[in-house]
């Protein structure tokens, strides 16, 4: 089994109101936990050289999005670009 150590130090989402980042935050880590642990993606990455900066293209979301939804879309944002 292959463990894989994501810190995030900055993720900007604009448009997020200050008390709903918790949801935003529960979001992105369950979509992240189950995106990553899916098969393959461990073998994937040790493929890589350590990664010390992963930039993520911008990630629209429709007005009024639920937080968690944003947690979700910005997860799938960042796994795509572990992908390239």
């Amino acid at each position: 089994m292959k463990r894989i150590t994501v810190h995030i130090g900055t993720l900007r989402v604009h448009g997020v109101a200050p008390g709903e980042h918790h949801g935003v935050a529960a979001g992105l880590e369950a979509e992240l936990v189950r995106l990553l642990a899916a098969e393959g993606f461990a073998e994937h990455l040790s493929r890589q050289s350590s990664l010390e900066v992963l930039h993520v293209p911008r990630c629209e979301l429709p007005a009024g999005a639920q937080p968690e939804r944003v947690g979700v879309r910005a997860a799938r944002a960042i796994a795509r670009s572990f992908r390239r």
